[in-house]
């Protein structure tokens, strides 16, 4: 049997703490077990970062000094990470445990 290939899902933030707290308890909850969950903070001031380091400590945070807009920031994350397959999240997307 072959395994599943991975995965990295990426989600974009930027000052978006609330949005965070309803986004992420949807992706831990996913079926897929080869994923890798990520959020990558455009620059925020809001305390996302730390927010998801305390709360979500399974979830990789890759922390911008700026904010490099949408294509700049899922650039960098992109490059950052090792997967077969990249799925882009807003931070407002909620996700059924199969999708």
């Amino acid at each position: 049997m072959t395994s599943s290939p991975s995965a990295a899902v990426l989600v974009l933030n930027y000052n978006g703490i609330d949005h965070l707290q309803t986004c992420l308890p949807t992706l831990e909850r996913m079926d897929y077990s080869n994923a890798q969950l990520v959020v990558v903070d455009n620059g925020s001031r809001d305390g996302s970062a730390d927010y998801v380091r305390s709360h979500h400590p399974a979830v990789r945070v890759i922390e911008l000094e700026r904010n490099r807009g949408f294509t700049g920031a899922y650039n960098a994350a992109i490059a950052a990470v090792s997967a077969e397959w990249v799925a882009l999240l807003n931070n407002d997307t909620r996700v059924d445990p199969a999708w």
